[in-house]
């Protein structure tokens, strides 16, 4: 199926894991990227630049913890990173936690022991 208009497009993402890699670029919008990234948190890797936001990167961390292997270092903030190690299956968080900046580990570990 050929996307031809906004609509179509949003349908897509909406319907269809991963459907944002397949939206031209001339109808990528925020709201469009953010709707993809609420379906799959990987539709991330599909985002511009532009759109790149860490509200955007924190949505799809809210739906999927690995969705931090495609976040921008720029935009991995302690908070961020701290919801994807929540977000983590116990017995995956060592690889979260790898994920994460090395500068914010030390801070993510001690909010975890601390419960936060």
């Amino acid at each position: 199926m050929e996307i031809t208009n906004e609509e179509e497009a949003l349908a897509a993402v909406r319907n269809r894991d991963m459907a944002l890699r397949f939206v031209p670029e001339n109808f990528k919008t925020a709201e469009l990227c953010l709707e993809a990234v609420k379906s799959n948190g990987h539709a991330l890797d599909d985002v511009p630049e532009e759109y790149m936001t860490v509200e955007l990167c924190f949505e799809a961390v809210k739906h999927d913890s690995y969705a931090l292997y495609n976040v921008p270092e720029n935009l991995k903030t302690a908070e961020l990173c701290h919801e994807a190690v929540k977000k983590a299956f116990e017995n995956f968080l060592e690889i979260v936690l790898i994920i994460i900046p090395e500068a914010l580990r030390d801070e993510i570990r001690a909010r975890l022991k601390s419960g936060e």
